[in-house]
């Protein structure tokens, strides 16, 4: 009912945020492709510092977060919301990956990498079932994971070439 949706929307919300966060990164390297600088080292860089900032502080600060944003019944889910994270920033990571493919016009590839993830995701949603949310949360990293492995393929196969280093950190 209810409460179980509530608790799948916590889980949602916690993956989502550091989401955004990543795609301003991944805007940010897509810039920079754009005005012919390579950032990847800064964006990949700035995307560890986050994750293990993440990793460290969402075991620690979820139920506290939880209880004033949700409500205390939807503590419950904090023990599960890592591996939403976890999630997150795979799936960040593959998307900064893909951002010269869409600078080289390969949209149909990555539309079939995401046809590829959405079926992992459906054949592990289906076999997790049981798991309730961590098979969601597993489900998703697999699905992720695939979309990660498909864009470090691209990153390497499809490089966008005449790039400059750049120049400073940031």
């Amino acid at each position: 009912g209810n409460y179980t949706l509530g608790l799948y929307t916590v889980c949602i919300a916690f993956d989502s945020l550091l989401t955004k966060f990543i795609n301003m990164l991944a805007d940010y390297f897509y810039a920079g492709l754009l005005n012919n600088m390579n950032r990847i080292k800064s964006v990949l860089v700035l995307i560890a510092l986050m994750s293990v900032g993440a990793v460290v502080l969402v075991p620690l600060l979820a139920e506290p977060v939880i209880k004033f944003f949700f409500s205390a019944k939807y503590v419950e889910v904090a023990p599960v919301l890592i591996w939403f994270i976890i999630n997150s920033i795979i799936a960040g990571l593959s998307w900064v990956l893909s951002q010269n493919m869409l600078l080289l016009g390969k949209q149909v590839l990555l539309f079939t990498r995401q046809i590829i993830a959405i079926a992992v995701f459906v054949i592990l949603f289906y076999l997790l079932k049981d798991y309730q949310l961590y098979g969601v949360a597993y489900a998703f990293i697999g699905s992720s994971l695939t979309r990660l492995v498909i864009s470090i393929i691209y990153y390497f196969k499809y490089p966008v070439t005449e790039l400059t280093p750049e120049k400073s950190a940031v």
